[in-house]
């Protein structure tokens, strides 16, 4: 019994002839198989299409980030600004006439340079005071705040002259 298919084949060794050739056989090859044109052409079209889209895709985000950096360099610009206005501000407040201003405003001292002199008259419980710090309805001027009502609420009731010694009225 022989096989459906042979995979050798043995043909008959040709003889030599002098001044003849052999021929040999060859062996057939299969031609691969060719994809259509119209499917090549089909196939770089997509290809075209893909890499066009992608390109458009990296502008668009380059505009983006663009447009991102402005917006930081302006951002950086304000608080660059706000950094010397601040610094500004910090070297003003630590000059020496700076501080006695604040000193004077907010803490309610005294110029050394100027005195104040208050003057009680020995028969009154209250001081005489100038025009300017006179009320016009006659009545003793009440202290703004808690700290300085407690302070006059403990005057009134242990008169040592102390507690209003930090309080300047205002």
């Amino acid at each position: 019994m022989e096989p459906a298919r042979k995979l050798e084949y043995h043909l008959p060794e040709p003889t030599k002839q002098p001044g003849r050739r052999t021929k040999r056989y060859k062996r057939i090859r299969r031609q691969p198989r060719r994809l259509p044109e119209t499917a090549l052409v089909c196939v770089a079209a997509i290809i075209i299409v893909c890499l066009a889209v992608l390109y458009l895709g990296q502008q668009v985000h380059t505009m983006h980030i663009h447009r991102t950096v402005q917006q930081v360099e302006q951002e950086l610009r304000t608080v660059r600004q706000r950094h010397e206005q601040l610094l500004f501000a910090v070297n003003s407040g630590r000059s020496l006439r700076a501080i006695e201003a604040m000193a004077r405003d907010q803490l309610g001292m005294v110029d050394s340079e100027t005195s104040t002199v208050l003057v009680l008259d020995p028969q009154d419980d209250e001081p005489v005071l100038s025009a300017a710090d006179k009320k016009p309805s006659g009545q003793p001027r009440q202290p703004d705040g808690v700290v300085p009502a407690i302070a006059a609420w403990a005057d009134r009731w242990l008169p040592l002259g102390g507690i209003k010694a930090g309080w300047n009225g205002q």
